[in-house]
């Protein structure tokens, strides 16, 4: 009887993984879908994909945030994220339909004949630019005859550079300019010592000064409180099909309720307008 108790128990087992197998390549054997694609497969209404372009960094973060959360989806919209470096260019292929994008960089792409509008604000309050440096760099009046990177030239990034260093007495004869880029690529170049200073976004902030690789000299909105640093711009083509998806983009992002009230505040869009 004991023996008999032993092979039940082995058969079960036996059984058991068996059927476990078995949904587990079911599992992993099954169709990859698209949010759009589970959408429908679910009963679901369709969802209408953009492809989107976000920014880097806290820049990015609301969009991030809201298709993390499902709130385009609530909206009827499949967000497709795009890597892109150039923004302009990606809107104009027709690779991307919605972007991120510096103020500066839309109305210049705009002005010489891009195919684009802008379509929303990206910040509510103020641009979040910030100037560090080295460790051993004191104050902003240190910088002459340093390196300094301001992103990408003509840009907003720039502007703030400029202007920040000219309220301290720093003339741009003073410093040697260096388009070092952003987010990342700013970062890096600044550990790398290519320069002593840069106009960089958080989290490198934070980051930098909490592990002692640099020290910050300046927030950009002490400065230029108003300077508009940020816009969503959407395809002009996509603008005239898709109106509706492109007030979906903005609907979550520009809604408190939604979006909590840290991202809210400074990183949310306003409500498109096209």
């Amino acid at each position: 009887m004991k023996k008999s108790g032993k092979t039940g128990q082995a058969l079960l087992l036996v059984m058991l993984l068996f059927v476990f197998a078995s949904l587990l390549a079911s599992c992993s054997g099954g169709k990859q879908t698209t949010a759009a694609e589970g959408a429908q497969e679910d009963g679901q209404p369709k969802l209408e994909p953009v492809k989107y372009a976000a920014l880097g960094g806290l820049s990015g973060l609301a969009v991030r945030f809201g298709a993390e959360k499902g709130f385009f989806a609530e909206e009827g919209v499949d967000i497709q994220f795009v890597e892109l470096t150039d923004q302009v260019a990606g809107l104009s292929s027709g690779d991307v339909d919605i972007a991120d994008m510096p103020t500066t960089t839309a109305i210049i792409g705009a002005g010489k004949g891009a195919p684009l509008k802008i379509v929303s604000s990206m910040f509510r309050t103020k641009g979040p630019f910030y100037l560090i440096g080295q460790p051993e760099i004191e104050t902003i009046a240190d910088l002459k005859g340093k390196k300094v990177g301001v992103g990408r030239f003509g840009t907003g990034l720039d502007v703030y550079t400029r202007y920040i260093l000219k309220q301290n007495g720093v003339e741009p004869d003073d410093v040697t300019f260096i388009a070092n880029g952003t987010m990342n690529e700013a970062f890096a170049s600044l550990e790398s010592k290519q320069v002593d200073a840069t106009i960089i976004h958080e989290p490198f902030v934070s980051l930098s000064e909490k592990n002692g690789k640099a020290k910050l000299l300046a927030k950009g909105w002490d400065y230029l409180p108003t300077f508009h640093t940020g816009v969503l711009s959407a395809r002009n083509e996509f603008i005239d099909k898709h109106p509706d998806l492109v007030e979906k983009r903005c609907a979550p992002t520009s809604n408190p309720r939604t979006m909590p009230k840290a991202i809210w505040t400074n990183t949310s869009t306003t409500s498109c307008s096209i």
